[in-house]
């Protein structure tokens, strides 16, 4: 598969079926994500993966967490107040996923219905999480979200699903007394998508104008 095809195939997978990666399965994308550049090659990134007992163990103090406001979040993820365009994107791609899927804006239970999956890990057999050492700068995260594409890219390649999940990063405590150690910065679900519609659903991209900025010379 190409560099571009890879790009292009790969997408957040919310439903997966019944098929566990093997250690053997999951090291050889590894392999390739270490591949990626980092400051110094410092190369802080780390992966933890959760299967099996273990794996439906965090699932159910996630909910635990979840249920009692037990929230403890390491990095965090969005802003406090959200502005343009940032939050018209967050809106419609919630908005359209949530039509896809044929669930209406004011059916509140359904759509919390649909954003616990995200703590059963979309029925994924496979989690990862990734994580630093404590005592390591900003700059750590940037070389670890750098190894994050190249993890997503690399299982994409090798034809396997994953979706990000930030939602379980906001419970790093209870991820922590499952056994990482560090700064925990999100989840990875990993294993192979269902035909379920919601696998269907795609987001879109900005256009160039949006994030293109050339400077050629200043006066």
């Amino acid at each position: 598969m190409i560099f571009k095809e890879c790009l292009e195939k790969r997408f957040s997978c919310r439903d997966f079926i019944d098929y566990e990666l093997s250690e053997d399965e999951l090291i050889k994308i590894v392999e390739l994500a270490k591949l990626s550049p980092s400051a110094t090659n410092m190369q802080p990134a780390k992966l933890s993966f959760f299967s099996g007992n273990a794996l439906i163990k965090l699932s159910d103090d996630l909910f635990f967490a979840l249920n009692n406001g037990l929230k403890s979040q390491d990095v965090k993820l969005y802003p406090n107040t959200w502005f343009e365009p940032y939050k018209s994107r967050r809106f419609e791609t919630g908005l359209r996923l949530y039509e896809a899927l044929g669930i209406k804006r004011d059916d509140k239970q359904k759509r919390l219905e649909q954003w616990h999956k995200n703590y059963k890990f979309f029925n994924a057999k496979n989690l990862a999480i990734l994580h630093i050492d404590k005592g390591l700068s900003e700059g750590s995260l940037l070389d670890a979200g750098i190894f994050l594409a190249n993890f997503l890219n690399a299982a994409t390649s090798l034809g396997y699903d994953t979706c990000v999940l930030g939602s379980v990063a906001e419970y790093c405590d209870t991820i922590r007394a499952n056994g990482v150690d560090g700064i925990i910065i999100c989840a990875i679900a990993i294993g192979k998508k269902s035909d379920d519609v919601v696998n269907n659903f795609r987001t879109t991209r900005a256009k160039n104008e949006e994030i293109i900025k050339f400077i050629k010379e200043i006066k």
